[in-house]
C-alpha cells in the first residue's frame, strides 16, 4: 500500500514539474521579442506625446522615451494619476522634462482643450503615440452622443491626431531650417483582433443592433488600423509625417478592468490567464520599435507585430470603407476637412476665456496654411 502511495506521489510530482515547466516556457514565449536598436538612440531635443501614459504600456513607453532624453508629454484622463506616474519616471530617469496634460478622449471638448494647451507648450512634435484604450465597457453614451468604446479608442484619437498635424509637420520644417532631415511619426496601437471588426458605419452607436462589449472593442481596433492606413494615404510621401499601426500582444494590464462588470465567468477566466500574459514591458516593445527604429523612417501605412511587419486582415485593404470611415469621423468630431488651421483651432482658442492672441509658437501666416492632405 505504501509503495503504491509513493508511486502516486512520484507521478504527481512529475506532473507538477512538467506543468510548471510548460507554463514557464509558454509565458516566456508569450513575451515576444525585445526591441534592440543597433546603436543607442538619443531623443535629446525631441518631443514625444503619449496618450494613456500613466499606466500599462503607455507608462513603459514614457519611461523609455524619458530615459533617452526626450521631452515627454503624457496625455492622461486623470491629471493626478498622470502627475504621480510622471514623478515616478522623473525619479528613475533624472529627466525633468516630464509634463502632464489632462485629456479625456471620450470628450471632444477635452481633446480640443488639450490641443490648445499643447500649442502653447511646444512648436513641434516628433512622435505621437496613440496608446490609450478601453475594453469591455458596459453600454454608455458620451456627452457628445458617441458610444464610449468607439469614442475613446477611435474618435478621440482621430480628432487629436488631426488637430496636432501642424505640430507634427512642423518637425520637418524646423529640421530643414537647421539642415537636418526630420520626419515625425504617428503610431497607432491597434490589435490583432481587428479582423473580427465589422464597422457598420450607419450604426456606430449600436442602436440598430444588440450591443456586445467585445464586438465594440473589435470594431474600434479595426477603426484604428483603417484610420492609420487612410491617414498615411492622405498625407502622401512628402508630408514629413509617417504613420504606423501595431498589435502590442495580449498584455497583463488594467485594460480588462471592466470584465467583472460584464461577466463573472469572463472575469474568472481572465484572472486565470493573467500570469501567462505579456508584461507591460514586453507589450511595449512593438510600440517602441515603431516609434524609434531607424530603418522604419522611410515606411508608412504598414502594420506591425512582434517588432516586424505583419499583413493585416484583408478588410483593411477596403479603401472605400476607409474613406467612408474618415468622412464619418470628420462629421462626428466636427473636423473641417478643407479648412485652414486658423478655422480649426479657433474653436479651441474660444474655449479659453480671455484668449485674444494666437499660441506662442504659431504666426498668423502659419495658421492660415490649408490643412489639405496630399490625396483627398
Amino acid at each position: 500500500m505504501m509503495a503504491v502511495f509513493l508511486t502516486l506521489l512520484q507521478v504527481l510530482a512529475v506532473i507538477i514539474v512538467s506543468v510548471t515547466a510548460l507554463l514557464f516556457v509558454l509565458k516566456t514565449w508569450m513575451q515576444g521579442p525585445k526591441f534592440r536598436p543597433k546603436s543607442p538612440i538619443s531623443l535629446a531635443g525631441k518631443v514625444v506625446v503619449i496618450t494613456g501614459a500613466n499606466t500599462g504600456i503607455g507608462k513603459v513607453c514614457a519611461y523609455e522615451m524619458a530615459h533617452r532624453g526626450g521631452k515627454v508629454i503624457m496625455l492622461c484622463r486623470n491629471y493626478i494619476r498622470g502627475q504621480l506616474a510622471a514623478e515616478e519616471i522623473r525619479s528613475k530617469t533624472s529627466n525633468g522634462e516630464m509634463l502632464v496634460v489632462e485629456c479625456d478622449l471620450s470628450s471632444l471638448s477635452s481633446v480640443r482643450l488639450c490641443v490648445a494647451t499643447l500649442l502653447t507648450m511646444v512648436d513641434h512634435i516628433d512622435i505621437l503615440l496613440n496608446n490609450a484604450g478601453v475594453c469591455m465597457l458596459p453600454y454608455s453614451i458620451t456627452e457628445d452622443g458617441i458610444e464610449t468604446t468607439m469614442a475613446v479608442n477611435h474618435f478621440g484619437h482621430f480628432l487629436l491626431t488631426n488637430l496636432l498635424m501642424p505640430l507634427l509637420q512642423n518637425t520637418q520644417i524646423l529640421g530643414l531650417k537647421s539642415g537636418n532631415k526630420c520626419t515625425a511619426r504617428v503610431v497607432v496601437v491597434s490589435s490583432l483582433i481587428h479582423d473580427k471588426g465589422k464597422l457598420h458605419l450607419e450604426d456606430l452607436n449600436y442602436q440598430l443592433s444588440c450591443y456586445v462589449p467585445v464586438q465594440a472593442y473589435y470594431d474600434s481596433k479595426l477603426a484604428n488600423i483603417m484610420f492609420a492606413k487612410e491617414l498615411s494615404k492622405r498625407l502622401g510621401n512628402n508630408s514629413g509625417v509617417n504613420v504606423y499601426a501595431l498589435h502590442p500582444g495580449v498584455i497583463a494590464t488594467d485594460l480588462g478592468r471592466h470584465f467583472k462588470e460584464i461577466s463573472s465567468v469572463l472575469n474568472f477566466l481572465s484572472q486565470l490567464c493573467y500570469p501567462l500574459l505579456k508584461t507591460p514591458e514586453s507589450g511595449a516593445q512593438t510600440s517602441l520599435y515603431c516609434c524609434l527604429e531607424e530603418s522604419l523612417r522611410c515606411e508608412s501605412g504598414k502594420y506591425y507585430s512582434d517588432c516586424k511587419v505583419k499583413q493585416p486582415d484583408k478588410i483593411v485593404e477596403n479603401s472605400q470603407l476607409a474613406e467612408q470611415l474618415w468622412q464619418v469621423s470628420e462629421r462626428i468630431t466636427g473636423l473641417s476637412p478643407q479648412g485652414t488651421c486658423t478655422e480649426i483651432f479657433q474653436g479651441v482658442l474660444d474655449l479659453e476665456e480671455g484668449t485674444d492672441d494666437l499660441p506662442l509658437h504659431f504666426s498668423q501666416g502659419a495658421l492660415d496654411t490649408p490643412l489639405v492632405y496630399a490625396q483627398a
